[in-house]
């Protein structure tokens, strides 16, 4: 009998030690990454005292946050935890430039970068220099490698023709018979493999931001889902009227989309460019 209890509180330590394994795991590839704004110092309390200060942290340096507060963020950083003001973090940054595109017969030629969201570069350039032409970047979802058969870059539509202003070309017919290669040079960063890749545009059009087709996806099921998704999107601009070529490229291993705004027509709608190659990155 005594040997039965000890077997199951055995079990049931097990158990409890995996739960909180679990836990502990969940909780860690849920910890929010933060970026140091303002060089300052990690302190022991939410004051700006000397006596306080723990270590400097530069400007640029990225911090786990632990809890949030008013005024200041608690903190981890070089394996040690303090507070950090509020003001002096951000969860919007980029990781600089990964690569860069150029399209002939267009403006674009332009270094490529990732954030690690969709807002950051739509304000800065790949300096982390504010400007309202931001930079050309890549879909932060694509850092992810299962989910960059799709690979998305996106880039203003500049009054001055600068940025992704250009692509608007691809409307007229006859650019873009003459226009179908797009260069994209990558150098290896943030897990992208490094190498110059050339694709082929066989499509454009303008897309409803709600758009069923979700021209933005970044992930499919298998490589059936792929084709049926290049398919869709080949059979929809043919049938809106926009250019494309002559079939649609089911077989293309990989595709890069294109993506601007149409204004001043739409708010609701995103003009883009699609363009395939017969290799995976």
């Amino acid at each position: 009998m005594q040997m039965k209890r000890k077997i199951l509180s055995g079990i049931v330590l097990m158990l409890v030690l995996m739960m909180l394994f679990t836990m502990f795991a969940s909780m860690a590839s849920a910890a929010t990454m933060l970026k140091v704004t303002t060089t300052t110092y990690l302190s022991k309390s939410m004051s700006t005292s000397a006596k306080d200060r723990i270590m400097k942290v530069t400007k640029g340096s990225l911090v786990t946050q632990i809890a949030t507060g008013k005024t200041y963020y608690k903190v981890n950083y070089g394996g040690k935890e303090g507070y950090i003001k509020k003001s002096y973090l951000t969860s919007s940054y980029g990781y600089g430039a990964i690569g860069a595109i150029k399209i002939d017969g267009t403006k674009v030629d332009y270094k490529v970068t990732i954030g690690n969201d969709n807002k950051y570069y739509m304000n800065y350039t790949s300096q982390d220099k504010k400007s309202s032409g931001g930079a050309i970047f890549a879909d932060f979802r694509n850092i992810d490698a299962k989910r960059r058969s799709n690979l998305i870059l996106y880039g203003h539509n500049m009054k001055n023709g600068t940025m992704f202003a250009t692509l608007h070309k691809y409307e007229d017919p006859a650019f873009f018979a003459a226009n179908q290669t797009v260069k994209l040079s990558l150098n290896g960063g943030m897990g992208m493999p490094k190498g110059e890749y050339t694709f082929t545009i066989f499509a454009q059009g303008e897309f409803l931001l709600d758009s069923d087709l979700n021209p933005w996806r970044t992930q499919f099921t298998d490589s059936l889902d792929f084709r049926n998704h290049i398919q869709s999107i080949y059979n929809y601009c043919k049938a809106q009227g926009f250019n494309v070529s002559s079939t649609a490229p089911t077989n293309a291993q990989q595709i890069l989309t294109l993506s601007t705004c149409v204004l001043p027509r739409s708010t609701a709608k995103r003009y883009l460019v699609f363009a395939y190659m017969n290799q995976a990155l």
